[in-house]
């Protein structure tokens, strides 16, 4: 009886090595194909004319929700889907024309972009001043409904911090935030 039982013990084992060997075997060869799916664009972008590298420069690959922004010296590194060489990326900055690029006709590293710097002209304004402070402040109050929002505002917000010890980053945290502002509410009240 012990022989029988000692046999179907070591013929478990002997399974359950073998399940999990294979188990560790595939996972291990999924993983390496998914990570072969990806292409890294790395490059700098900057100021057409001063060739100034502009910071904080928003990439985004249109039809994804891939995107990243350029780092303090103009760097950035975009990942995406090999599958995804037509894609375009969509390259924005205050003060700057928007520039749109084939993902293929980027190179793979050291892609160089230049941003061209785009002037608005602004109508001519007249700016008086009030001769009574009552009278400002009575406008401030009558003209409310005009200058604040009288429903919901969604607005979204991308936050990165990054923490540099000795010239190199020791930290880097990054967020997506969607802030609901609530309209302006006059509350009257009467003494």
């Amino acid at each position: 009886m012990k022989k029988n039982y000692f046999n179907i013990n070591v013929q478990f084992n002997s399974l359950l090595f073998l399940c999990t060997a294979l188990l560790i075997f595939f996972t291990s060869s999924v993983k390496s194909q998914e990570s072969d799916k990806f292409i890294e664009y790395k490059g700098l972008v900057i100021s057409k004319g001063s060739n100034n590298p502009l910071p904080f420069v928003n990439l985004v690959v249109e039809g994804t929700n891939i995107a990243t922004v350029t780092n303090s010296e103009g760097n950035f590194s975009l990942k995406i889907d090999e599958a995804l060489p037509s894609a375009k990326v969509t390259f924005t900055y205050p003060g700057y024309q928007k520039l749109i690029i084939i993902m293929a006709d980027l190179s793979d590293e050291n892609s160089v972009i230049s941003l061209s710097p785009q002037t608005y002209e602004l109508d001519e304004i007249n700016i008086s001043r009030p001769k009574n402070a009552l009278y400002l402040v009575q406008q401030v109050f009558d003209n409310i409904d005009k200058n604040y929002a009288d429903q919901d505002n969604f607005m979204t917000a991308f936050y990165r911090e990054t923490i540099n010890k000795r010239n190199r980053s020791a930290s880097l945290a990054e967020a997506v935030v969607t802030i609901q502002k609530k309209p302006y509410a006059r509350v009257i009240q009467q003494i």
